[in-house]
């Protein structure tokens, strides 16, 4: 009887040290973002320059923020290549579930906000005008980009397939509303074929051609996998977070 007792004393000691080494997600299950661009439009080439910001915590400060610049080319009437630069803080990896510095050492998210990444991405978006459809002024457009992250040597395919209706006014437009599904497929990290996925829904109000509005909504689902550290001491997990993310952004097209 005291046998069983202390083998069970130690499968529950294991199942509980198991559990320390599972990431728990942050608190709260609502995100906000708010984004500004700038497009500058020079012929067949649209210049961009993005600030980001991002209350993950609901703990009012910007957890993630992020300046992006770069452009599209447009070799095609119906297609943009593009290339892109992001530096980014904030950003959450599997390897920062790890073990604090604090005695007693515990199981915790590592410290991100203050530490800066740089990303480098290549994109092609070809859109195609559904003139069939009613209303007669759909457009569907499939961007597919590539992204590396120099931090940790990651790397990823984005696929996002977008639809949208532009609701025009005088031959010009008035406001448009767009559903989009985007889904990042890790090809260097990670356990799972997808990372990241979620739909999206966004409208836009086109206050003058050169300013526009955004309310965006999306449920994001991302994929933690076990950390470097826990693999090694044979912990395996897999750890799906969903929260809803709601966006405002502003957009100042120029063409000088």
């Amino acid at each position: 009887m005291k046998t069983a007792a202390v083998g069970l004393a130690f499968l529950l000691a294991g199942l509980s040290a198991f559990g320390d080494f599972i990431p728990s997600p942050p608190n709260g299950i609502v995100e906000l973002d708010g984004w500004t661009a700038i497009v500058v439009q020079l012929g067949s080439f649209d210049i961009l320059a993005e600030v980001n910001g991002r209350l993950e915590n609901q703990n009012l400060a910007f957890d993630y923020r992020a300046i992006t610049v770069g452009g599209y080319y447009r070799p095609l009437p119906n297609l943009k290549i593009g290339a892109f630069y992001r530096l980014q803080a904030g950003v959450r990896h599997d390897d920062d579930w790890g073990l604090n510095s604090n005695p007693p050492p515990i199981w915790t998210w590592l410290g991100t906000t203050e530490r800066f990444e740089n990303e480098l991405m290549l994109d092609a978006s070809p859109r195609f005008l559904l003139d069939l459809l009613p209303g007669r002024s759909w457009v569907l457009m499939v961007k597919g980009r590539y992204v590396y992250n120099t931090y940790e040597n990651q790397q990823s395919i984005v696929a996002r397939p977008e639809l949208t209706f532009f609701w025009l006014v005088d031959r010009q437009p008035f406001m448009d509303f767009s559903a989009a599904y985007e889904a990042w497929f890790p090809l260097n990290y990670g356990t799972t074929s997808i990372y990241e996925s979620y739909p999206w829904l966004a409208v836009r109000y086109h206050v003058t051609p050169e300013l526009l509005v955004e309310l965006g909504a999306s449920y994001k689902s991302t994929v933690w996998s076990s950390s470097a550290l826990a693999a090694s001491d044979g912990f395996i997990y897999s750890l799906t977070y969903s929260r809803w993310l709601l966006s405002l952004g502003v957009i100042y097209v120029l063409n000088p």
